[in-house]
C-alpha cells in the first residue's frame, strides 16, 4: 500500500499550514519513514494523526505562550495536576505578561527553575532554559534533555539552536526521532491509541482528538 503524503493529501489535514511548512514536511517525509519504520498503514497513520494533534496541524512547531488565565489555571494551575500548581493570582499575571513577552515568565515557572520538579525531570538547568526549551518540532518535544538527545540523534546542535525546530523539515525528524524514542511504534502497531498518548503527553490530553485525527489518516492511508 501507497505511504505517500503529497501537498494535496497533507493540506486536507492541515488546512491552517502555512505553505512553507507543507512542502517542507513533505519533502522529507520519505526518508523518515524509511529510518523510522514507518512503513505500514497503520503506523503511519498514528504517526501522522498524533503529530498533527501535537503540532496544531503544523501551525505550531513552537508551543504557543498565549494562554488566558483560565488557560493557565486548566493546565498548570492547582489542581490540574501540574506539579507547577500556579494559583489563580498567578495565572491572571502570567496571561497578562504572555501579551508581551509571548510566554516567556510563563514557561519558565511552569518547565524552568519556578519549578523545580519539573525542571529537574526536564534536565533544565539555566534561568530561560524553559522558555528556550519549550516545546518544539513535529512532537512537541520539551526541555533541554530531551532536545540534546533528540538533537544528537538527528546531527542537529538543538541546545545551542532552539529555533531549529521552527524549519518544519528539523520539526518532522524531530516528531519521528521522539515518537521511536518513546516506544510508540508497539502501540500503533496494536492500534492502542490510549497508551500512545500516555507515552507522549505523560496524560491523556486531546484523546478523543488524537483518535479522530488517527482515524481520519488511516482513511487516507487505506
Amino acid at each position: 500500500m501507497a505511504l505517500d503524503v503529497g501537498v494535496k493529501m497533507l493540506k486536507s489535514q492541515w488546512p491552517r499550514a502555512a505553505d512553507p511548512v507543507i512542502q517542507g514536511t513533505v519533502a522529507v517525509w520519505p526518508a523518515i519513514a524509511a529510518q523510522y519504520g514507518l512503513n505500514t498503514p497503520l503506523r503511519a497513520a498514528h504517526f501522522w494523526g498524533q503529530i498533527s494533534w501535537e503540532c496544531g496541524g503544523g501551525t505550531e512547531l513552537r508551543e504557543n505562550g498565549h494562554y488566558t488565565a483560565d488557560g493557565i489555571m486548566r493546565v498548570f494551575g492547582v489542581g490540574s495536576g501540574s506539579s507547577a500548581k500556579v494559583t489563580r493570582h498567578e495565572a491572571e499575571q502570567l496571561a497578562a505578561r504572555a501579551r508581551a513577552d509571548g510566554g516567556r515568565a510563563l514557561f519558565n515557572r511552569v518547565y524552568g527553575l519556578g519549578n523545580a520538579k519539573k525542571a529537574s525531570e526536564l534536565g533544565n538547568s539555566g534561568t530561560d532554559d524553559g522558555w528556550l526549551y519549550r516545546g518544539a518540532g513535529a512532537l512537541n518535544t520539551t526541555g533541554r534533555a530531551a532536545f540534546a538527545r533528540v538533537g544528537k540523534a538527528i546531527g542537529r546542535d538543538l541546545v545551542g539552536n532552539p529555533e531549529l525546530a521552527n524549519d518544519p523539515e528539523i520539526a518532522l525528524w524531530m516528531g519521528a526521532e521522539d515518537y521511536i524514542e518513546l516506544g510508540c511504534l508497539k502501540f500503533a502497531d496494536a492500534d492502542d491509541t490510549r497508551a500512545e498518548t500516555l507515552a507522549i503527553n505523560g496524560g491523556l490530553n486531546g484523546l478523543a482528538g488524537r483518535i479522530r485525527s488517527i482515524e481520519a489518516w488511516k482513511r487516507l492511508f487505506a
